[in-house]
């Protein structure tokens, strides 16, 4: 058993081992144990490292206050490349804003911007969301 453990911790830390050894009674065997292991310990690292980034978000977004969440950003940052042709761009929306009335509507985005239903969607979901925030 220590042997085991002891060949074990080698092969993850210094990734050396005798091959020849551990496929002398099955090479399909050790050849399987060996790769399932050494997948197993990445993943292992790699949800330790995720584990540890997400806990530092969560803590940066608590200490921020209530903002959007990742897969919010990442869906709107998605969904304007997908739209990319029909996307009206802000510095569009900012050159026609003097023209729009103080309140606006759906309608003067529709009719006056010509934006569409998705990004009209997003911006006025946007706008209640800072208006909750605020």
């Amino acid at each position: 058993y220590e042997s085991a453990v002891g060949t074990c911790f080698k092969i993850f830390m210094e990734n050396q081992y005798n091959w020849p050894e551990l496929t002398e009674e099955h090479y399909w065997t050790a050849a399987i144990w060996t790769w399932s292991f050494m997948f197993i310990l990445v993943m292992l690292m790699l949800n330790m490292v995720l584990a540890i980034i997400l806990d530092v978000y969560a803590e940066i977004r608590k200490n921020t206050g209530q903002s959007e969440g990742v897969w919010v950003t990442v869906m709107s940052i998605a969904t304007r490349i997908l739209l990319h042709k029909e996307w009206i761009s802000h510095k569009a929306i900012l050159e026609k804003l003097p023209q729009l009335s103080q309140m606006i509507s759906e309608d003067e985005l529709r009719n006056k911007l010509g934006m569409q239903d998705r990004q009209r969607k997003m911006l006025l979901s946007a706008c209640r969301f800072r208006k909750e925030m605020a």
